[in-house]
């Protein structure tokens, strides 16, 4: 989520765009181009498939040897990445190369350093621990000072008691959502849980919608909103819990 909002940063009349899905999105909204807002989603989802066979599964199935449990797991995870790389004759020269490459820069001859150990005794940690804790509150107090005086200097009282009042709106509005999608989803996902069969069908796509950013989303549903003439203040309130 927050790596797509920041590859197109607008603070003022400054523009901050990197090269990324990010910055794409940002002009295709910009220039209300449909079909390239379509093309970042899709290639948002080719990215996370790509991440997910090529980075995360071989990562998984190679750890899985290393978990020590009393009753064996019902199905072990599988990576056909993985069993490619352990049959190719690719990675042993690799390895083989790095270990040259070692020995030729005598990095096994070089000398260890004598290790250093320093003896504390219990009085002089709790001071220590009294003192860091004495500097950061005076850290924050300085802060709290700081930020009040330029808050006095620019906002009045009306302004600081309608901050905290739509702050308040909001934390009702996302308290509610937080209800609402708990009572449909926690039911869903104990019934997923005990059974196994749906949990292996429904984990791969459960997986691609986690690490998928909802951001990307938000383009389709203002112009769904748009189209079906919709209130903004009810339908923009889901998108909170994408």
């Amino acid at each position: 989520f927050f790596v797509v909002a920041s590859e197109a940063i607008t603070v003022g009349d400054t523009t901050v765009s990197l090269p990324g899905i990010g910055s794409w999105l940002a002009l295709a909204i910009e220039q209300q181009n449909i079909a390239a807002i379509a093309w970042a989603v899709l290639a948002m989802v080719a990215v996370i498939i790509a991440y997910d066979l090529l980075f995360f599964r071989p990562i998984v199935a190679w750890a899985d040897k290393f978990r020590f449990e009393q009753t064996a797991s019902q199905k072990r995870p599988r990576s056909r990445v993985y069993d490619l790389l352990r049959s190719t004759r690719l990675v042993p020269l690799v390895l083989l190369a790095l270990g040259s490459i070692k020995a030729s820069l005598f990095l096994e001859k070089l000398p260890r350093l004598p290790s250093i150990r320093f003896k504390t005794s219990a009085r002089v940690s709790r001071t220590a621990d009294r003192v860091w804790l004495a500097l950061v509150a005076a850290a924050c107090i300085a802060g709290i000072l700081q930020l009040s005086r330029f808050i006095g200097s620019t906002l009045g009282w009306e302004d600081v008691a309608s901050t905290f009042g739509l702050g308040l709106i909001t934390l009702v509005r996302v308290s509610v959502l937080i209800v609402l999608a708990s009572v449909v989803w926690v039911p869903i996902g104990v019934w997923i849980g005990l059974n196994p069969r749906w949990a292996e069908r429904l984990q791969p796509i459960a997986q691609l919608l986690a690490a998928f950013p909802a951001n990307v989303l938000f383009p389709f549903a203002v112009i769904a909103i748009v189209a079906l003439k919709l209130n903004p203040d009810v339908w923009l309130s889901p998108l909170m819990i994408l």
